[in-house]
């Protein structure tokens, strides 16, 4: 395998529907497979997706799985509404697929990208990425897009 750059041109995430599923395509991932993952407020549903990275050449041409992210997405309208769990394989950790994933997402959202259940050790990353907390515990949060 071998690593591509990011591709800096298209910064969101373009939503298409193939049958019942819901994916997701961007210039660096795609995130595939959206299967319900559990329990959800009334107008949201909680979704796994696989992520894809566009920017690594697999040894059979395919594109290369890298992890998985678990979004709330908005039943009237499809769009993604917040992040519940994001998580890549190790070899894929610490390389900046996260940062530029959550920027993706956050410019996909027009009025924010929530973020749900922060765990503590995670905390550093979600001040660098310029979360906005809503509450003391900070255990929640939102990251606004800066061209909204």
């Amino acid at each position: 395998m071998r690593i591509l750059s990011f591709k800096l041109f298209e910064e969101k995430l373009i939503k298409s529907e193939v049958g019942m599923f819901t994916q997701y395509v961007g210039d660096n991932f795609f995130l595939h497979g959206g299967m319900r993952s559990g329990n959800s407020p009334g107008n949201l549903t909680r979704v796994m997706y696989n992520i894809y990275s566009k920017n690594i050449e697999g040894h059979d041409g395919r594109l290369v799985h890298i992890g998985k992210v678990e979004l709330f997405i908005e039943d009237s309208t499809g769009e993604i509404e917040g992040l519940i769990n994001i998580s890549f394989m190790p070899t894929y950790r610490k390389r900046g697929f996260g940062e530029k994933l959550i920027k993706d997402l956050v410019d996909t959202t027009p009025n924010g990208l929530k973020i749900y259940d922060v765990k503590p050790a995670a905390k550093g990353f979600w001040n660098k990425m310029g979360i906005q907390w809503d509450n003391a515990s900070k255990k929640f949060g939102i990251i606004k897009n800066e061209m909204a």
